[in-house]
């Protein structure tokens, strides 16, 4: 069933509009609190990750 076939009820491009405008805003904050909250993450994994994989493999590393 496409939009085509219902008859717009009155109002609908304001709607639409602030509908769009409500998605919008959403995503983008959606974009930048997920890309802060992995930017942060990522820093502190890959500071303790590299810390702890460097020390890792040479503790867990079988003396040859």
């Amino acid at each position: 069933m496409s939009p085509s076939e219902i008859p717009p009820p009155p109002g609908t491009t304001a709607y639409r509009w602030v509908l769009f405008g409500v998605v919008v805003v959403l995503a983008v904050l959606f974009v930048l609190v997920t890309g802060y909250v992995v930017a942060d993450l990522g820093t502190t994994f890959s500071a303790a990750g590299i810390a702890g994989m460097a020390s890792g493999l040479s503790v867990t590393r079988p003396r040859s």
